[in-house]
């Protein structure tokens, strides 16, 4: 499924890669694949991005393992700042599960 994923988003068929992309997020979470967990949260996340929903890749990338938290006074250069190329995000960021839009 995530290959399958991958190839939709080169393909720009962005809905078919987020439907694919969520099925691979969800098995790699029940088996704890680390390793899977980041590949398919980060395509989810593109997938997210291309379609212009930019909350929900933010929680995709917060919530995987080695996601973060900032804290409120941490400015745009601290952090792994992945959230600031992908919105306006909050002064703090916490773990959501909201990943289906």
């Amino acid at each position: 499924r995530a290959v399958l994923g991958a190839v939709y988003l080169d393909m720009l068929a962005f809905d078919d890669a987020q439907k694919e992309l969520l099925e691979a997020f969800d098995l790699a979470q029940k088996t704890g694949s680390r390793h899977w967990i980041g590949t398919t949260s980060g395509y989810l996340a593109s997938a997210y991005v291309q379609q212009g929903k930019l909350q929900l890749a933010e929680e995709v990338i917060v919530s995987r393992p080695g996601g973060y938290e900032q804290s409120p006074d941490a400015g745009p250069a601290k952090g792994l700042g992945c959230a600031n190329r992908v919105g306006d995000s909050p002064a703090r960021i916490h773990y959501s599960s909201k990943y289906r839009g």
